[in-house]
Parts: C-alpha cells; structure tokens; sequence
C-alpha cells in the first residue's frame, strides 16, 4: 500500500512542480533531434556552426588571407596604361600631328628583397598555423562543453526523480502525524515538525524542476539549436572512469610538448620573431625587373617600342621609420614570450590540479560504490520488515538509496569529464576534431 502511494503522489505533483518539460514550442529545425538523444549523437552534430566556433574560424581564415597577401606580394604584376594627348608640335618637327596618344603594357616582377617578402611568409605561415591549432583546441572545448551540459541534464532529473521520492515520503510522514493528532495519539509541535520538513522538500522539489529545464537549455544552446529542449536522454557509457592514472611527471612531459595552447603560442612567438627580420630587411636594396611594350599615335624618335630592363632600389636614409618598426616587433616578441612562460605555469598548474582531483575521484567512487551497496542492502532489509509489519520506513530507504545513486553517478560524469579535459591538456584531439579541421582548411583552399 505503501509503494502505490510513493507512486501516486510522486506522479500526481511532477506536472505541476516541473511545468513545461517537453512541451515548449520547440525551434523547427531541419533535423530534429531524436528521443531519446544519446550523447554520441550530441557530439557528433554538426557544431561549425556554433558562435564561438565561427569566431575561432574567422581569426584562422583572417591569418590564411594575409599569409596569401605575403605571398602575392613579390607575384608578377600586369598592368594597361593608356595616355589620350594633344600637342602643338614645333614648327621644325618632321609630324606635326596634334594627336600624341599612347598605349602602353608593363610587366613587372621583384626578382629579390633581400629576405624581406620570405620573412614576412614565415611570419604570416606561422600565424596561420597558429590559428588553426586554436581553432582545434576551441573545437575540443566545444565538445567538453557539450558533455558538461549533457551530464547535467541527467544529474537534473536523477534529482528531481530523488526530490519526488522525498516529497512522496514527507507527504505520507505529514498525514500521518495529523491522524495521530487527531487521534491523541500526537502534539502540534510533532505536526509543524513534519509540515516545515514538508514544505522544504517541496521548495526542495521545485528547485530541482527548475533546474531541469534550465540544464535542457544550456544543452540546446550548446549544441546550437537554442529552444529546442530535448525532453529524454540516453545515459552514456563512460569509457575512462575506471582507468588507471599516469604518473603526473609522465604526463607533465608529454603536456608540455602537445598542449596546444603551447603550440599556439610557440608558433606565433616564430611568427613574431619573422616580423622582426621582416621589419629589419627594410634597410636592404630591392631587385625588380621591368618589361613594356607601346604603341604611339605620333612617330617620334624618342619614343621606343618595347624597353626591358632592371631596377635596383637601395634605400639611402629612411629616419627613424625602421627603427620604430623594429622596436614595435620585438615588443610582440617580448609580450608573446611572457605569454608562453605563463601557459606553461598555468599549464603545470592546471594539469596538477586535474591529477589530484581525479586519484580523489578514484577514492571517492569507491565510497560511493560501498555506500550505494549498503542501500540497496538497507533497502531489501526495509521491505522484508515491513512485509513483517515490524518497521515501516520503506520509503526513507528508497530515497536513501536514491541518494546513493545521485552521489554514484555524479562522482562518476565528474571523472569522465576530469578525464576528456586532461586529454584536452595533453594535445590528445578527438577523431571527430581531427575531420572538422581537415573540413575547415579544405574550405579556404
């Protein structure tokens, strides 16, 4: 009798302390998303789209098109000119035509700077490069943040499923003092007791309502379809719970080589470093050649057909001018090398931080796994006394045990959350990362 009451008032209240839950106005999108959404599938959704990835992606194709001008640069040039003229010749001139129009194609090439155009392509390479480490790196904190807001949402209703059995448990404690009141059998005092633990389960109760509907959105928004709240999720298989924990020098090593905020930075303190030569090489003489061809509407003997030749420019006082540009650039090295020294402690940091929370994890699971076996025993024992009609606290061992679930699975999401960022720290990209780069890059080409 007792279950068919937890059931019928835990089903009774959850339409009205969790309202909405499934029953928005979903955003039509071309492919819906199915129930239940299994997080393979949240993963793998097109996320290219998302803000932050297309900011990632506009700094990347930024950096490809001034490695392309870098390139472009010293490339052959053809240019037209066309020259519409009147003259009043002299009177000893042989034509005294008054048409003095002219037609004339150039072809210009630098043939060398000196170094000046392969510093700057180094310089915009290494940039480029840089950018697209980034942007693999912000594609694998998207996928992080995706199982971040997965996990909540099942964290979210195993509460509210445990706040329901509570609720159920404090409703059945109420009456039941009230009927011992009136009884005589109970004071008011035993009743206010039992209406205040009521009435805290119950605010208790809306909470975690709440915060099912506020952990759908995130999870919509994280996977850019912002209004369509997904009502029913899989519950994923955890691949790195139980994985054993390298030792934290060995990881250190390894982070310290592949982490791509170091390779990022790396690459552009390079790229800096062109800049500078690129800035020096602007004392150095330059080497172009020069091919023009014309056609004139007068023929005069001064005017040439074709002319071919090479130009060598070399700069004899330029003030200041490169001296400034040189100082700016060193300054971006100096700036870019404090950079990396500080990601390479917040690194340390971070990769520690990460270390020690997961071997407390690994501690913390097995409690969770010894507690949660002590319910499910407690549980068993409970309803044999109470088919016995010897104690009847049933209910406070099935939200007992519920709790030991809760604090389970939430011990578990959090280690393999702990899990995928120290993979993310050591440079270890997902398949699925990998793909959408390759896609990304093959676009710009």
């Amino acid at each position: 009798m007792v279950g068919k009451t937890l059931l019928f008032v835990a089903l009774s209240l959850c339409p009205l302390l969790v309202p909405g839950i499934g029953s928005d106005s979903f955003a039509q999108s071309v492919d819906p998303l199915p129930q239940p959404l299994t997080l393979e599938h949240a993963l793998a959704l097109d996320a290219v789209e998302h803000p932050s990835l297309q900011q990632s992606l506009a700094d990347q194709r930024a950096a490809q098109a001034r490695a392309l001008a870098n390139e472009a640069e010293n490339d052959l040039t053809v240019s037209l000119e066309a020259r519409a003229r009147w003259v009043q010749p002299p009177s000893i001139a042989g034509d005294e035509a008054l048409d003095d129009h002219k037609g004339s194609l150039f072809v210009r090439k630098s043939l060398y700077d000196f170094g000046r155009s392969r510093a700057l392509q180094q310089a915009a390479g290494g940039e480029s490069r840089a950018m697209a480490v980034r942007y693999q790196s912000q594609y694998e904190q998207r996928r992080l943040a995706i199982m971040r807001a997965f996990y909540d949402v099942l964290l979210a209703d195993q509460e509210n499923f445990r706040d329901n059995e509570a609720m159920a448990v404090a409703y059945i404690t109420l009456d039941r003092a009230r009927t011992r009141r009136e009884l005589g059998q109970g004071s008011d005092i035993e009743v206010l007791e039992q209406e205040q633990n009521y009435q805290r389960i119950r605010l208790q109760l809306l909470r975690s309502g709440s915060q099912q509907r506020l952990t759908r959105s995130r999870l919509a928004n994280q996977l850019n379809r912002p209004g369509e709240l997904p009502s029913e999720l899989a519950t994923p298989a955890l691949r790195h719970v139980a994985a054993p924990l390298p030792d934290y020098e060995q990881l250190l090593a390894g982070a310290q080589q592949h982490n791509p905020t170091l390779r990022a930075l790396q690459l552009e303190l390079d790229a800096a470093r062109a800049r500078v030569d690129a800035a020096r090489s602007e004392k150095h003489p330059r080497l172009d050649a020069e091919l023009e061809a014309s056609s004139y509407s007068r023929d005069v003997g001064s005017n040439d057909r074709w002319r071919a030749g090479v130009t060598l420019s070399v700069p004899l006082y330029n003030g200041d001018r490169i001296s400034a540009a040189v100082a700016r650039e060193q300054a971006a090295v100096l700036r870019l090398q404090a950079q990396l020294e500080l990601a390479r402690q917040e690194l340390r940091q971070a990769l520690l931080e990460i270390w020690l929370d997961l071997q407390y994890l690994m501690q913390q699971r097995e409690q969770a796994r010894s507690e949660l076996a002590y319910r499910e025993l407690y549980l068993d024992w409970s309803r044999a006394n109470y088919e016995m009609e010897v104690k009847a606290d049933l209910g406070d061992a099935m939200v007992r045990l519920s709790d030991a679930q809760l604090a389970l699975t939430k011990t578990d999401f959090d280690a393999e959350l702990a899990w995928e960022q120290l993979y993310t720290l050591l440079g270890v990209e997902s398949k699925r990362a990998d793909e959408a780069v390759g896609e990304s890059q093959g676009e710009l080409q």
